[in-house]
């Protein structure tokens, strides 16, 4: 049988990584990642064990209500009440955001250093209803890294454009590809690692579209 290595793949098998790279994955281009250890070093190795994980936000509740809040990307709160309702026997946070108003919700808890959920997933579910029988969903919504720095970074979500009245789950993977998916080509993985390195903020959208909407998350 003829394989044919990737450039940081090694062995006749092709099971492992070079030397100076680690966490060998179907999905990385060169089977395995170059280190980069925040521009100190370039020395590494696989791991026997692999830290993954899902990241949840919450549930939300009304005792959590005064850590849940509304903010831009700038981290600017947004005055805007902030209510339960429950739709479909599930209590979720609900705010009325105008279209003009890129507004998010800022989850809580997910601060600080998140380097060890670099590739994980970060799942909620959203909602949104509107009066306006001309109202549409926007295109290309994003969840958005407030990182080392306030670096603002994007991340593609699975479900880019969240359909008026309808409750749905959504993904985000926090990876280089998800930035690249969400219009960032030039952004590197080491920028990426530095930004997790010190996270301020993940920001969910609550945005969905023009008109002014009842937006709802958990």
């Amino acid at each position: 049988m003829l394989l044919f290595l990737q450039k940081n793949i090694q062995s006749q098998q092709c099971t492992s990584c070079t030397l100076n790279s680690f966490s060998k994955s179907v999905n990385h281009v060169d089977g395995c990642l170059s280190c980069v250890c925040m521009g100190v070093t370039n020395i590494c190795s696989s791991a026997f064990t692999v830290i993954a994980g899902t990241i949840s936000p919450p549930l939300f509740n009304a005792s959590q209500a005064p850590l849940i809040s509304l903010v831009t990307t700038s981290l600017t709160p947004i005055p805007i009440a902030i209510t339960p309702q429950v739709i479909d026997s599930t209590q979720m946070a609900e705010a009325l955001v105008q279209g003009s108003q890129g507004a998010y919700w800022q989850a809580p808890l997910l601060t600080g250093d998140l380097l060890n959920y670099y590739e994980a997933q970060i799942n909620f579910v959203a909602h949104w209803v509107s009066s306006d029988p001309g109202a549409v969903a926007l295109s290309s919504i994003r969840l958005m890294l407030i990182g080392r720095n306030r670096v603002q970074v994007p991340f593609a979500m699975s479900v880019p454009n969240v359909q008026k009245n309808t409750m749905t789950s959504i993904t985000v993977v926090l990876s280089l590809e998800s930035v690249i998916a969400a219009g960032q080509p030039s952004f590197t993985r080491g920028q990426l690692l530095v930004a997790l390195s010190q996270v301020q903020a993940v920001l969910i959208p609550a945005t969905f579209s023009t008109p002014t909407h009842a937006s709802r998350y958990y």
